[in-house]
């Protein structure tokens, strides 16, 4: 079935499109995903007998992934009691019937091909967008890494070795390259998008080969807290735009359905505060210092006035509850369950290159706080942590696993805090049917985020900045267009592509001559009337959506919860009644009956399906607010997205 001249890397990308089909074709657990590739080792096998080893290069060897010998002892114990296979003291010998239905050469051909046509028209891109020439195995590289880079990074705590092996370095620039490239091939191209829409959810479901029990991967988050961070928070509740919001709400209903405490700690909602009004001064003063990038472009692109900002921060609390999110303090002091905070401090004031005293001292507070939740302890799983922070800042999870290695040093252990890339790749592997859009949505909106300078790049360009105007190389107005223009911020990222060491003197003038071009009225942002009354609408439109999505998730709870208590007290007039159905006459029999059958349904779809009432009201809940969120923005005029 291999291909004789495929790369490492495409076997790699080509493994995890058949992931994809796997998943597609069987629609079972996350272990069932995997079989056919242990099934197709087997086929192709020369001998009717395998060991454990030669099963695990088979299926690096054919498709590129580097299984975990904890994880494929799960996949043949499958596979014995699927009777493809039957253990003997030498290895696995295969049922030569039962391997012959894996016939997976026609879809990895199909596979093939559209992999050729997105590696080709990345070529393409790179060249024309970027007047970057990259040959085959670049381009390779370059998409590989930004899979393993966002979202569908593996959890490297808990697993021996890389599952996604990367051959080679990822060129310079891969990251915004490809990050291009996935936007515009969603405008543009649709079948070269759905070839990448498969390698996303090909590698979220990869990422099950990281998880410490892929046969625990369902278990349910009841009792953990999952404390969220900032960015996320602020990108959940719309203030970086509608493709960050749809994606990280996702997460949230997925993880509430899945019976998590969504909270965030008293601290992050200030720190929130102060973003927020840190937005709203630069809307009315634009020469004051640039804040958070996504969250100032929006306002400034959405037309939101320094009150318009000052309003949502006054009623940000209100609209955390909305997410059905509750706020919490930090557990008080104990001196057994103190950390290292000086080295904490140390550690997080050099990863996070943007951090102010501020910042650190927040991310300080958190994962201390974390700490003081756990009671100290290590738990082996997501699942059994008392509580866990998710962050987006890399440098955050950088600093805290440093200080973590060295308090859980035995054995695997789930750190502090995780990259929300990360997590969201855990929690979709919990109930992919639920979510079958999030790979989609999260490749798209690491896209968008991609594009934005990261801290290292915006602090080297600030530096150079500052420089020609303490030489008297910028006039006033250039220097804040340079700083404040959105088309500069973009012009920075298509130079450098998005690396610090290019970040110069001259990258800076190239900048400023682009956005000079570029800006058709002066960075204190003069817009004409039309413009006014479009952005005006816009914000108003965010307000009644906001406002939709508050009553309908308001409104499922009661509906939910009432729903739950009626078929408590059916199911409970159902077992009083069997108890008494040998005495009962006439109609009350009838009744009696009929409830004894409801509750022998709800018995046999609890043992079919499993999970728990509370899961089960849950997932009601989110799908009412689903649909009242749709009818209400239907009633107000406004397409629901």
């Amino acid at each position: 079935m291999r291909s004789q001249n495929a790369s490492p890397n495409e076997q790699v990308l080509a493994g995890l499109a058949m992931l994809k089909v796997n998943w597609d074709a069987r629609r079972g657990d996350l272990i069932d995903n995997f079989i056919p590739f242990v099934g197709e080792v087997f086929q192709q096998a020369s001998t009717s007998v395998l060991t454990l080893d030669e099963l695990l290069h088979g299926v690096r060897s054919l498709f590129g992934f580097a299984i975990p010998t904890k994880v494929m002892r799960t996949l043949l114990h499958r596979a014995t009691r699927q009777k493809l296979a039957v253990k003997e003291a030498s290895g696995y010998r295969r049922n030569e019937e039962a391997v012959s239905q894996f016939e997976l050469t026609t879809a990895y051909r199909q596979v093939l091909r559209e992999h050729e046509a997105v590696v080709t028209a990345l070529i393409q891109h790179a060249k024309q967008a970027h007047n970057t020439q990259w040959l085959r195995d670049d381009a390779e590289r370059a998409l590989l890494s930004y899979l393993k880079e966002h979202a569908f990074a593996m959890l490297a705590a808990a697993v021996t070795g890389d599952p996604l092996p990367l051959q080679g370095n990822r060129p310079k620039g891969a990251g915004y390259i490809v990050a291009t490239f996935v936007i515009a091939a969603e405008a543009s191209r649709p079948d070269l998008f759905s070839s990448l829409e498969s390698l996303a959810k090909g590698s979220f479901l990869a990422s099950a080969l990281a998880l410490p029990d892929i046969g625990q991967a369902s278990k349910s988050f009841e009792g953990v807290k999952i404390f969220l961070d900032t960015l996320f928070l602020l990108r959940a509740l719309g203030y970086a735009g509608q493709t960050l919001e749809a994606e990280h709400r996702e997460v949230l209903d997925l993880l509430y359905r899945e019976n998590a405490q969504l909270r965030c700690f008293e601290h992050t909602v200030a720190e929130m505060q102060r973003v927020l009004r840190a937005a709203g001064d630069l809307l009315a003063n634009p020469r004051r210092i640039y804040g958070l990038f996504e969250v100032v472009d929006f306002f400034r692109t959405a037309g939101w006035r320094a009150s318009d900002v000052e309003l949502e921060a006054s009623r940000l609390e209100r609209r955390l509850r909305g997410l059905r999110m509750s706020i919490e303090p930090v557990p008080p002091f104990k001196e057994e369950l103190s950390l290292d905070e000086d080295l904490l401090e140390t550690l997080l004031e050099r990863e996070m290159y943007h951090g102010t005293r501020e910042a650190v001292i927040h991310d300080l507070d958190s994962i201390t706080a974390i700490h003081r939740l756990r009671v100290g302890k290590c738990p082996p799983r997501i699942e059994r942590s008392a509580a866990i922070f998710i962050t987006s800042s890399g440098g955050l999870v950088r600093a805290s696993n440093t200080l973590f290695r060295g308090e859980c040093a035995a054995g695997e252990a789930v750190p502090w805090c995780l990259l929300d890339d990360v997590f969201a790749a855990i929690v979709w592997l919990k109930r992919p049917v639920h979510a079958p859009d999030l790979p989609t949505k999260r490749l798209i909106a690491s896209a968008y985020a991609a594009l934005n300078p990261t801290p290292a790049v915006w602090r080297q360009y600030l530096k150079e900045v500052e420089n020609l105007r303490q030489r008297g190389e910028l006039t006033e107005d250039d220097y804040y267009l340079l700083r404040l223009s959105i088309e500069a911020k973009r012009s920075l990222m298509d130079i450098t592509l998005g690396q610090r060491a290019t970040v110069s003197a001259l990258t800076v003038q190239d900048v400023l001559d682009q956005a000079r071009s570029a800006a058709r009225h002066d960075v204190v942002g003069q817009l004409d009337e039309e413009r006014r009354r479009r952005e005006a609408a816009e914000a108003r439109t965010h307000r009644v959506e906001e406002r939709a999505r508050s009553l309908a998730v308001s409104g499922a709870k009661v509906i939910s919860w009432t729903g739950f208590v009626a078929v408590t007290l059916v199911l409970g007039a159902a077992t009083l009644l069997s108890w008494f159905r040998s005495v009962l006459r006439g109609s009350w029999a009838v009744v009696a009956t009929v409830l004894l059958g409801i509750l022998t349904v709800a018995s046999v779809l609890a043992l079919l399906f499993g999970g728990s009432v509370r899961e089960w009201r849950r997932g009601l809940e989110v799908r009412l607010s689903r649909r009242l969120e749709s009818l209400l923005l239907r009633l107000f005029g406004i397409r629901a997205g």
